[in-house]
């Protein structure tokens, strides 16, 4: 869903889950492709369950490559899954001045491992003996597992000064679990 202010202010809203084809990361990405350093997007993730992570990672390279002079990001009660690792990204791993993630409320997120299905069973990248194989499917199972591999460790680093955890989470994430963290509200930034 899509809502506009003024010519320079874009809004959106990405609710509950988005898959591949999903209309409002395909919006997003394409203001983002077009707009300029006047310009300002203020996206909502809205309740939001995840989905796919190649929508994920669509989001994520438009965010990277734009050149709008300031991006909102807000997440609202709880960022699971694809979603997650879209929090994580741009607080943890990877901000930029441009770049300001915020919630309206506490938000709960849960991170995990990057999944597929294959033959009617769950498949998590250390399940995958030949790493040489030559599915697509399973080489981007095993590069976008080391993606969000790298983002965890950025929030799991920062996340342990700033607050207390449970010391077994990052073996809770490493066997494949769901972490869960609840986030004050206000804006996010690594410390």
């Amino acid at each position: 869903m899509t809502h506009s202010n003024s010519k320079n202010i874009r809004n959106f809203i990405v609710e509950d889950y988005f898959n591949s084809r999903d209309q409002a990361i395909l919006d997003i990405t394409d203001y983002l492709d077009t707009a300029t350093d006047t310009d300002k997007a203020h996206i909502l993730f809205k309740n939001h369950q995840g989905g796919h992570v190649d929508a994920a990672e669509l989001f994520i390279d438009a965010v990277e490559q734009s050149k709008v002079g300031r991006i909102e990001i807000t997440f609202d009660r709880f960022a699971i899954s694809a979603a997650a690792f879209i929090y994580a990204y741009f607080v943890y791993y990877a901000s930029s001045s441009r770049v300001v993630v915020k919630t309206d409320n506490p938000l709960c997120l849960v991170y995990h491992k990057p999944r597929m299905k294959k033959d009617g069973c769950i498949l998590f990248d250390h399940h995958i003996i030949d790493k040489k194989t030559t599915t697509p499917q399973i080489r981007y199972l095993l590069r976008v597992s080391k993606r969000f591999d790298d983002v965890f460790q950025s929030m799991w680093t920062a996340v342990q000064k700033m607050i207390d955890i449970a010391p077994h989470m990052k073996d809770v994430y490493n066997s494949n679990g769901d972490v869960s963290i609840v986030f004050q509200k206000g804006i996010q930034s690594h410390v």
